[in-house]
């Protein structure tokens, strides 16, 4: 079992200025891990960042590009752009992501605490932006939106949120459904410590629960939505929301019960069903139209003018998945 663990550098903390504990849990995905790395690194501002990387024992060249950025801030060949940065890892095996990520909790010694997963990463300024709203309110969340890089198609956009821009970002709009992205959330340490940790036991909606557990204990003040992209985070085949639809379903159904939710809530069914429903409507459905277009056309104009013999084209029209 390979275990190595390093801390980069230390600093003597300006009183005024926060640290960010970031904590990215990896297994085998080394084909996204370095773009990860490099957007905690590469953050600029009047910050500090301690950054923990929880490797589940890849064996893929994960270690290696980990090992990389370690090389490279010890030997100071790696342009740091913030305060200070600790960086610090190991690769062992663990028991999934929520161990990881609580394991990286519990060493960390920051302010502010995120987690971003390794196959998603931070868009520039997106710390700093957090740091100065953080300074300047009384806050204790702040979540933010995210870009959507779809593997499958080759597209860059930003998600559809037109269903999550009619809640009030309360408890009880939580309650109803999930709309906050993970990859852009960052909370005060305190919070977390008393939210309990991150349940082990789940696998897909263990950010929901820890969401509601937050939640539960503040006001709406002090949370705050920023509207813009923080992070972005990438749908591929292995993602979590492609390949696990059925455990995130039983583990909706579950958070329901354990909440006491009134009723139950249209994200069962919608949450699970999104990637694979509405990559299908993106991708599928305009040839579909292309291919029915016609015959509905015709079999239309038939019934419309059955004494015509020859009928002009129809306009053209433009589908829209």
């Amino acid at each position: 079992m390979n275990i190595y663990l390093f801390t980069d550098q230390f600093w003597i903390k300006q009183n005024n200025m926060y640290t960010f504990s970031i904590i990215t849990p990896s297994f085998n995905q080394g084909q996204f891990l370095e773009d990860t790395i490099k957007s905690v690194l590469t953050q600029s501002g009047d910050f500090y960042i301690d950054y923990i990387i929880a490797d589940g024992g890849s064996t893929d060249n994960s270690v290696g590009i980990i090992r990389k950025y370690d090389n490279l801030l010890k030997g100071g060949q790696f342009p740091i752009k913030c305060k200070g940065i600790t960086y610090r890892w190991w690769s062992k095996k663990d028991n999934g992501q929520s161990a990881a990520i609580n394991e990286g909790f519990s060493v960390a010694n920051g302010d502010i605490y995120a987690w971003i997963n390794s196959d998603d990463f931070y868009n520039p300024g997106t710390v700093n932006l957090v740091s100065e709203l953080f300074r300047k309110q009384e806050l204790q969340f702040i979540h933010g939106d995210a870009y959507m890089l779809d593997l499958n198609r080759g597209s860059y956009e930003k998600p559809r949120t037109f269903y999550k821009k009619s809640f009030d970002g309360n408890y009880n709009d939580l309650m109803d459904d999930d709309f906050i992205y993970q990859s852009s959330v960052f909370f005060k340490k305190d919070l977390f410590l008393n939210s309990e940790r991150i349940d082990e036991n789940l696998v897909v909606a263990l950010d929901y629960d820890l969401w509601i557990k937050m939640f539960g204990k503040l006001s709406k003040e002090q949370i705050l939505y920023i509207n813009k992209p923080l992070s972005s985070y990438r749908m591929w085949q292995a993602s979590k929301t492609f390949s696990y639809l059925k455990i995130s379903r039983k583990e909706r159904i579950l958070l329901d019960k354990r909440y006491h939710m009134k009723f139950i809530s249209p994200a069962i069914l919608y949450n699970p069903c999104t990637a694979p429903f509405f990559y299908f409507l993106r991708n599928y459905v305009p040839l579909l139209l292309k291919i029915i277009k016609k015959p509905i056309i015709f079999l239309n104009n038939r019934k419309r003018y059955p004494k015509i013999k020859t009928i002009p084209p129809p306009p053209s029209f433009r589908s829209t998945p």
